[in-house]
């Protein structure tokens, strides 16, 4: 009669092992590029773990490098996620040297993307150039971020079997949140789709081509500063012909010669930061797409 006491008490201690294991079970530890990626880890690590966020606000993923404190969170890293080398051209040395056990995954390789290109002229005569002409730009596209957001949550599972549950309920609730951002950004550009917008820096053409902003162009004279006086008058008279309601600018644009630009024209211009960066890291995908959708829509709307 002891023996299958003895056996069930066991099976019960064995049980409760099991238990305790999977529920202290460690995430894995996850550093992320930029902060659109970051947004979309952030919420499907959601009462998982907490990834790290690896460049700065203050720094460019074309040009700045990367500090001491930064490289030891990616070698401390289990998954790194980030675009490519066609978008962190400052990445691709730290993670080509990385060790085995970390897994870097470029997410511009992440099936079911919808991939545009750059203009061979704005290819060659660009401030940032791109491998290959591929626009890395992709968050900017909702629907790329959703299949992202899949394949960020395969990997994830792939390392940490133990939360799958969670990881696919915060896919789910990630899904419906863009989804839902998705058709109220249609919904609120829908009647400035004709609109004429030009962006000095072309990180825009996704955002243009899922939102169908018909006459939406983009050009790489982000800076203007290397625009010789022939160009840039080009460019002034370019403005004033198409009647452009809106100039997008960006963080690395010089604002005071972009007002230059229009100084004797009814375009309007607009400061847009495509990574995010003047948002707090807690805020989610959907309110960083919404947030851009306000500012533009200000300024085409007046």
């Amino acid at each position: 009669m002891k023996q299958p006491r003895i056996f069930v008490l066991l099976l019960f201690f064995l049980s409760g092992l099991l238990t305790t294991t999977t529920a202290n079970a460690e995430p894995p530890e996850v550093a992320v590029s930029i902060r659109p990626l970051y947004f979309l880890v952030q919420d499907l690590m959601q009462d998982i773990g907490q990834p790290e966020l690896i460049l700065t606000s203050q720094q460019s993923p074309h040009h700045d490098q990367i500090k001491p404190s930064q490289l030891r969170n990616i070698n401390q890293a289990d998954i790194v996620f980030w675009i490519g080398s066609a978008m962190e051209s400052n990445l691709q040395k730290t993670i080509r040297n990385l060790p085995k056990n970390i897994e870097a995954y470029p997410l511009i390789s992440s099936a079911g993307l919808h991939i545009l290109h750059f203009s061979e002229t704005e290819h060659r005569h660009g401030n940032h150039a791109h491998p290959e002409n591929t626009d890395p730009h992709i968050w900017l596209d909702s629907q790329n971020a959703i299949q992202m957001a899949r394949t960020i949550t395969e990997i994830l599972i792939k390392h940490d079997p133990e939360n799958k549950a969670g990881y696919q309920h915060n896919l789910n609730w990630l899904q419906k949140k863009i989804s839902d951002a998705q058709a109220k950004i249609q919904k609120e550009l829908a009647p400035l789709k004709t609109t004429p917008v030009l962006a000095l820096h072309n990180a825009w053409q996704y955002f243009a081509h899922r939102f169908e902003l018909q006459t939406y162009q983009g050009i790489n004279a982000d800076g203007l500063e290397n625009l010789g006086a022939k160009s840039y008058l080009r460019l002034k008279r370019d403005i004033e012909k198409n009647k452009y309601r809106c100039i997008i600018a960006g963080p690395e644009t010089n604002y005071k010669k972009a007002q230059q630009l229009i100084s004797d024209s009814n375009t309007h211009l607009i400061l847009l930061d495509p990574l995010g960066n003047d948002l707090p890291d807690d805020a989610g995908y959907e309110q960083f797409m919404l947030h851009i959708t306000a500012q533009l829509k200000h300024c085409l709307d007046r």
